[in-house]
């Protein structure tokens, strides 16, 4: 990650009044570019841009194409919409050969927007990191996968959905100081997606469930960081981080997809999915107990899609629970050492 990345582009984006006619506001993509090889070599074979308007929900909703890239300039109808910009670079065969998306945007009438959206070649994975950053391949890719900031400044991204991917090195690190890339040692399960991670006490790393291709139903996998102790004191160049390694530890008691985890007193861990009944996992012991709720039945409402509802942690205590195909929300108060939770505030969430 040695190249800093650089402008290449400028792109115009419009939205009309509600009514139609002249441009009531407009969002500016700035295209950024930090890779190997070069803009201009990577997109010679380029013969088309094609800007794109997404919804949130992935539908498309406009599109322009042309040769002259910094031309390019779309119009889109507001009507109070978030909308994903994206760019795809294009060969004679119309088959892509860049790519980039960037973060979404509520639409007002009126507001003016810059995006950056930086631009990868299709078929690898760029990291962008820091401000002013740099950029780097990945050796694997890493959708659908969590990613930590441990105390040292790290940034930690344990599994990967992607099946070439080494399995005894499954988990990247992206170092605060050099933004350089190194790998950790894993079990071969660390090649999953959906799943969840927690930094659970000073320095222990717990990755729980998730699916492969091998176990598409889910899985009750947990891994557990060990010798990671560094990763929990401030930056030390000295250190040795990439002697930290991720172990098989005992299962969960269901097996999950689509997992969501909130920590409570720095090593109590709740897992759930929205489909089968919570746990709590104990970093202390490595294990879990299903959680007893001293309230509501269905505070943990079944969802569909293995879409869990929401909760963050607010306290050491007590945690925002919000979600479901019922739009519960509330606030769910942990007991210590126990699993045991009681639901307060209980009601209907509005929206």
């Amino acid at each position: 990650m040695k190249n800093m990345w650089i402008g290449v582009a400028s792109l115009l984006i419009h939205f009309l009044a509600s009514c139609g006619g002249s441009p009531a506001g407009r969002i500016e993509l700035k295209l950024v570019w930090g890779c190997d090889p070069s803009f201009d070599e990577a997109s010679a074979g380029v013969t088309e841009w094609c800007l794109y308007m997404f919804s949130t929900g992935g539908s498309l909703l406009e599109i322009k194409c042309g040769r002259d890239l910094s031309a390019l300039e779309i119009a889109v109808e507001p009507d109070l919409q978030t909308v994903v910009p994206a760019l795809e670079g294009l060969d004679a065969t119309r088959t892509p050969l860049l790519r980039g998306v960037g973060l979404p945007v509520r639409l007002s009438e009126g507001d003016e927007y810059e995006v950056r959206i930086p631009l990868a070649p299709v078929g690898q994975t760029m990291a962008i990191s820091g401000i002013g950053g740099s950029c780097g391949i990945l050796p694997h890719a890493v959708a659908h996968s969590p990613a930590l900031v441990m105390p040292s400044g790290h940034v930690l991204v344990p599994g990967t959905p992607d099946p070439a991917a080494n399995p005894a090195e499954a988990a990247l690190v992206i170092d605060p100081v050099t933004y350089d890339f190194f790998k950790l040692a894993t079990p071969p399960s660390m090649v999953r997606m959906g799943h969840a991670a927690v930094v659970a006490g000073r320095t222990g790393v717990a990755v729980f469930g998730g699916r492969s291709s091998a176990q598409p139903e889910g899985m009750d996998s947990v891994a557990v960081l060990r010798n990671g102790e560094a990763f929990g004191d401030p930056y030390d160049p000295a250190a040795d981080y990439g002697s930290a390694f991720f172990e098989e530890s005992n299962p969960l008691l269901e097996k999950r997809t689509g997992v969501q985890a909130a920590v409570f007193y720095g090593n109590q861990v709740l897992v759930y999915d929205g489909q089968s009944p919570p746990e709590m996992w104990y970093a202390d012991r490595e294990e879990s107990e299903y959680l007893q709720s001293a309230g509501p039945d269905d505070a943990f409402p079944a969802t569909i899609g293995n879409i869990a509802p929401s909760v963050m942690a607010v306290s050491e205590d007590v945690a925002a629970l919000a979600g479901g195909v019922k739009d519960h929300q509330g606030l769910l108060a942990v007991q210590p050492g126990a699993a045991i939770a009681g639901y307060v505030n209980f009601d209907v969430a509005d929206a």
